[in-house]
């Protein structure tokens, strides 16, 4: 093997790391978007009152946070939960969360679960 084969090898050795160092750096920097995004989602449903207005602004923001990249589908499905619990007066009357019914083997009582 001459210098240049070997200077090629670690040439395109360093590429292939700066390309992979790219991906993970991005793929980090999306993750750290939506959780940050989740916790303002979270204090914006919490701190808002139930109105009409508030409803709306709510809504244009879990627009904006569904162009997010990234997305973890149990906290989305919380945060979604949250907004449909606290605004639920202010719902279309044709979309109603379903509520399954599952019983835990006791007598009259059940546990009860929201489907989205």
């Amino acid at each position: 093997m001459t210098i240049i084969q070997l200077a090629l090898c670690l040439f395109a050795g360093a590429i292939v790391t700066l390309a992979i160092g790219a991906v993970i750096v991005k793929r980090e920097t999306r993750k750290r978007d939506f959780w940050e995004s989740v916790i303002f989602m979270r204090e914006l449903i919490k701190s808002s009152e139930v109105s009409e207005t508030a409803y709306r602004n709510c809504l244009e923001a879990f627009r904006e946070f569904d162009s997010i990249a990234f997305r973890d589908k149990k906290a989305f499905a919380s945060l979604w939960t949250e907004f449909h619990f606290k605004f639920r007066d202010f719902l279309p009357s044709d979309i109603e969360p379903k509520i399954k019914i599952i019983p835990d083997n006791t007598e009259g009582y059940y546990n009860y679960k929201i489907e989205i």
